[in-house]
């Protein structure tokens, strides 16, 4: 069986090294404003889309949203500073699907870090029911109810990643046929597993 730590992403480290340094070890210690600051991004409310400044670092949220919307916006405009540098303007398409895909999976780490959610389910103090440990999350976390499931489902998903041996280490190649992931070991046949959309 796999280790915890081996299931553990770049983007989880960097999130848990980030909170770990600024002294942030509990949902409600979660605080955007005071993170951005402290990594020297200035924050601006306008009510106007919201948008990152990688060159200047600043983050400009949409203060028409709602304060959970307003959370998603900032976390992801933030990962935007953290993560890239310069316009998405003259960018093929496919390069702006792929900053903003990295935006996303560094926001939503920010937003909910999954080493606080397995303290949370840990301490037993969540509910066992799936709908109702995301609308637990959400609250907690200050979340909107989609980024609540998506975090519950994030966790599930390393969950079920620590406890299937084909996974990790005990294997050395994979493909995708339609939607099915062979894995190979050795030139053979480990294991497979269909993703189901």
């Amino acid at each position: 069986m796999l280790q915890t730590s081996d299931a553990v992403t770049n983007v989880q480290k960097f999130t848990r090294t980030l909170y770990d340094g600024l002294a942030i070890h509990v949902p409600s210690q979660i605080d955007f404003e005071y993170i951005a600051d402290a990594i020297g991004i200035e924050v601006r409310f306008c009510p106007i889309g919201s948008k990152a400044f990688t060159k200047t670092r600043i983050a400009q949220v949409d203060s028409r949203l709602s304060l959970e919307e307003q959370r998603d916006e900032l976390a992801h405009e933030i990962s935007h500073i953290i993560l890239h540098f310069g316009s998405q303007l003259h960018l093929p398409p496919s390069f702006i699907e792929l900053q903003e895909r990295q935006a996303n999976v560094l926001a939503a780490e920010l937003l909910a870090p999954i080493y606080m959610i397995r303290q949370l389910f840990e301490s037993e103090s969540m509910p066992n029911d799936e709908r109702l440990a995301a609308a637990a999350i959400s609250e907690l976390f200050h979340l909107t109810p989609a980024m609540g499931k998506a975090r519950i489902a994030k966790y599930k998903q390393l969950l079920w990643y620590e406890h299937t041996p084909q996974f990790g280490r005990d294997y050395d190649n994979s493909m995708w046929i339609g939607h099915t992931r062979l894995m190979f070991k050795n030139g053979q046949l480990v294991g497979r597993r269909r993703h189901i959309d």
